[in-house]
């Protein structure tokens, strides 16, 4: 009996994120009454953590040709000895070769900081809906922007081959995105364009859209609070880039 009602549990989880992608309506419904993130945290964290290791050789060849010139660049490090600049860029190339290790973390810190978003403006916006269902409402939702479009950020990265790469943030930026439109663009108008594509516009409509209908809010307040949930963290990332 137990063992045949996790199996449905299970299925059910899965069909609503299967739903986010095909049906979100009846995702956002099935969320409302029965807020389920595991499986779905588990299936963006594999999808991103693939993503992330074939963008190793890009990143890593990225890496090394942007990070002493970036150095070289400043006048507090035009200077350092060719031996600490080597340290400085193996720590960095060590970190860049196991990021994808840290996806899983990578995924809970953006849902647990969207979800903290997403409650404030609905307790704003006068809401019912609490931390436990708006956390699974953006877990859901990140397997369109996180999941799929990490992978597929992977994919042309890998595809595209290393060498096509001079700094991290044009591996970002391998994806379709406003970016594009601006070849040459610095690395801080590059970082934010290069979070407009075409993963994120969608996880953002349905973003809205969901949090309008699990906390029973009006959709201004929900694309409101989407906005910020979805685009807060890219604007500080934009603001330090170099």
């Amino acid at each position: 009996m137990n063992a045949e009602a996790t199996t449905k549990g299970d299925e059910s989880a899965l069909s609503t994120l299967v739903n986010i992608v095909v049906s979100p309506q009846a995702a956002f419904d099935s969320i409302r009454e029965r807020p389920r993130w595991l499986v779905a945290f588990v299936v963006v964290s594999v999808l991103y953590a693939i993503g992330s290791l074939l963008t190793v050789p890009a990143v890593v060849h990225a890496t090394t040709v942007w990070y002493p010139a970036l150095l070289a660049k400043d006048p507090n490090t035009a200077s350092m000895p060719p031996d600490r600049v080597a340290q400085g860029l193996a720590f960095a190339l060590a970190f860049v070769r196991w990021q994808w290790v840290a996806a899983p973390f990578i995924v809970l810190l953006a849902a647990l900081f969207a979800a903290l978003v997403l409650l404030a403006v609905t307790a704003i916006a006068k809401g019912d809906a609490g931390f436990g269902r708006l956390f699974a409402l953006y877990m859901n939702v990140a397997v369109v922007s996180i999941g799929l479009g990490g992978l597929l950020t992977g994919i042309i990265a890998f595809g595209r081959g290393a060498a096509s790469f001079s700094s991290p943030t044009e591996v970002q930026a391998a994806i379709p995105s406003l970016a594009w439109l601006v070849p040459g663009a610095g690395p801080k108008l590059l970082t934010l364009l290069a979070a407009v594509n075409p993963f994120t516009i969608w996880a953002f409509v349905l973003l809205a859209l969901g949090t309008a209908s699990v906390a029973r809010v009006s959709r201004t307040a929900g694309y409101i609070a989407a906005a910020i949930a979805s685009f807060g963290g890219i604007l500080a990332a934009a603001a330090f880039a170099k």
